[in-house]
């Protein structure tokens, strides 16, 4: 399969990367074992040096540790990836998928609590005002039915 250019090798470099790495877990596991026990003096070092880095780049470690958790986050507890978040957002336009509007904060992900499947990305407001009413229809068709009736 020819790459049509260098974009493209490096999409599909990281993904052979990926592929591989999660195939040969224990291998890696154990590649790592055997070198701290071959090098701690390498290993402390590099430690050392890196906590001297995160110490002077508060800010870099900061955004690097938000990114880690969100990523972490959706895959935990949604089954999704950074990717299947961003691929919704497109197909949303970067709105919430109840009002339309786009949040201060980024858009929460909506799920089905029992079935635990992924509905959509809703604002802030949207998603809490989808949990007070416990997900349950016949509670909000009440409270519009309430709305209506009052004539306001």
């Amino acid at each position: 399969m020819p790459l049509k250019n260098k974009e493209e090798k490096k999409k599909y470099d990281q993904n052979y990367k990926k592929t591989w790495n999660l195939k040969n877990k224990e291998k890696i596991r154990e590649y790592t074992r055997e070198y701290h026990r071959k090098h701690p003096d390498r290993v402390i070092e590099y430690r050392r040096r890196a906590a001297i880095w995160r110490k002077g780049n508060p800010e870099k470690v900061k955004e690097y540790t938000a990114r880690a958790n969100r990523k972490n986050n959706l895959k935990k507890k949604y089954s999704i990836t950074e990717d299947d978040y961003q691929k919704m957002l497109e197909k949303q336009n970067g709105l919430c998928a109840i009002c339309g509007g786009r949040g201060k904060k980024k858009l929460s992900v909506d799920h089905c609590h029992v079935t635990k499947k992924v509905r959509g990305l809703l604002c802030q407001r949207c998603n809490v005002g989808i949990g007070m009413f416990k997900d349950d229809t016949n509670f909000m068709n009440k409270a519009i039915e309430y709305l209506k009736s009052s004539g306001l």
